[in-house]
């Protein structure tokens, strides 16, 4: 992080910083004024605004299934903040292979599979499926100034068949959330 007139920039940022007085230096596109009573310059400005994004309120998951005859599903709301009228992606990252689409494991290495879902917001209906490493459509930010009464929410779901053919006992894993402006 670089400081900057009280500011905490990322590298990244102030690289771009720096490469955007480097190309107003080298555009020379100001204008002295003239000899006269009054005089006036031209200085051209130009600002790129980058996007910027959080996400807020994530909690890690303990789950107790009871009943493996039935699909079970968990939600967890989070909130995705940024700058008025952005978009972003989310993308899932954990354990997988190519015949499921996400895996949790118990101490013996057996694995149970879930999938994940998402939607933009508590009022949607519709979930989209989340596949690993694969960023979904674009969604709304909430914006910065705003609450999040209506945040996002992602589901995790064991189907029944998976869960009669495991062993009891405990399955871990990691699941990932990403989320990336576009």
């Amino acid at each position: 992080m670089i400081n900057l007139l009280g500011k905490q920039l990322s590298c990244g940022n102030a690289l771009l910083l720096s490469a955007l007085f480097l190309y107003a230096a080298l555009v020379q596109a100001s204008e002295d004024g003239e000899i006269d009573d009054t005089s006036q310059g031209i200085v051209q400005v130009s600002l790129s605004i980058l996007p910027s994004i959080q996400l807020e309120n994530v909690d890690d998951i303990r789950l107790n299934i009871t009943n493996r005859r039935i699909d079970n599903h968990f939600e967890q709301t989070f909130c995705v903040t940024g700058n008025r009228h952005a978009k972003y992606t989310v993308t899932a990252s954990g354990s997988a292979d190519n015949q499921y689409q996400f895996l949790l494991y118990n101490n013996q290495m057996d694995s149970l599979p879930y999938s994940v879902n998402f939607r933009e917001d508590a009022n949607s209906t519709a979930w989209d499926s989340l596949y690993p490493d694969q960023p979904s459509r674009g969604y709304n930010v909430t914006p910065f100034s705003s609450d999040c009464e209506n945040a996002a929410l992602f589901r995790i779901t064991f189907s029944s068949t998976d869960l009669t053919r495991v062993k009891s006992g405990l399955y871990t894993g990691h699941l990932t959330l990403t989320v990336s402006p576009i």
